[in-house]
């Protein structure tokens, strides 16, 4: 009965502790943006994309909102040419010059 006892508050505790690992990771994620806790990510139905006129017409109509923008992923890759090279680049997102009002992530280059 004690080896009973002993295996599921070990399986308990486990859970607890990943429980409390995950919400931590999720309520401090990307929490370096300033404004972080007034950016909000709006989707429609099961995918991650709305229509495009909506971030518009939302600040037309809602005096709560104050800007929008967007943020579009590109199909799979693109071809660049830099100097006579050509090279794929992967994971290349279409965006508007306000994204940078919203999110400060540091350049690169660029």
């Amino acid at each position: 009965m004690t080896l009973i006892n002993i295996l599921g508050l070990s399986i308990g505790m486990t859970c607890a502790v990943l429980i409390l690992l995950y919400v931590q990771y999720e309520r401090n994620y990307d929490r370096f943006h300033p404004f972080a806790d007034r950016i909000y990510r709006v989707v429609e139905g099961n995918g991650p994309f709305t229509n495009p006129n909506l971030g518009a017409v939302l600040v037309d109509n809602l005096p709560e909102i104050m800007a929008s923008v967007r943020l579009v992923p590109t199909s799979n890759y693109w071809l660049m040419r830099h100097e006579g090279t050509s090279y794929q680049e992967y994971d290349v997102y279409q965006t508007e010059p306000a994204l940078f009002d919203f999110f400060n992530f540091p350049l690169v280059i660029g």
